[in-house]
């Protein structure tokens, strides 16, 4: 017979699991919508950003694409895929952090560009969070 705690931990992995799924899938779906405005119109984005580089904002979206789709993967995949793929997910996106505060500071950006990456790094660090702090629920 199952006890009350265990039937708690139970449900505490099973909504951790569920919650970390949604994660990845919000992380894979603002990653393909990311890297599909810089894949096809590098030209204005870079009028945005203020980069003066929409050849490298193009290599980068396409990377993006890329990685929303092992993101997608990753949250329909089984149990250990999930936690080890979660892992590595967690380690890019805070790549991507700190290579986006990185450029910031170097003065890569125009202002307004400054402003929208900054922006967009906050939302990266959100989701390596929430995916770090669930991926570890989930294995206990």
């Amino acid at each position: 017979m199952e006890t009350l705690h265990s039937i708690h931990s139970s449900n505490a992995g099973m909504r951790a699991e569920r919650r970390l799924r949604g994660v990845l899938l919000a992380n894979a779906a603002t990653s393909a919508l990311a890297g599909s405005v810089a894949s096809l119109a590098p030209v204005r984005l870079d009028d945005l950003l203020g980069t003066g580089h929409p050849g490298l904002l193009r290599a980068v979206g396409i990377g993006l694409v890329a990685f929303a789709v092992e993101v997608l993967l990753v949250a329909r995949s089984g149990r250990a895929r999930l936690d080890s793929g979660t892992r590595l997910i967690v380690v890019a996106d805070a790549a991507w952090v700190v290579a986006t505060a990185v450029t910031i500071a170097v003065g890569w950006y125009a202002p307004t560009g400054a402003v929208v990456m900054g922006v967009a790094g906050v939302g990266v660090a959100d989701f390596a969070v929430a995916q770090h702090v669930l991926r570890r629920r989930l294995s206990r």
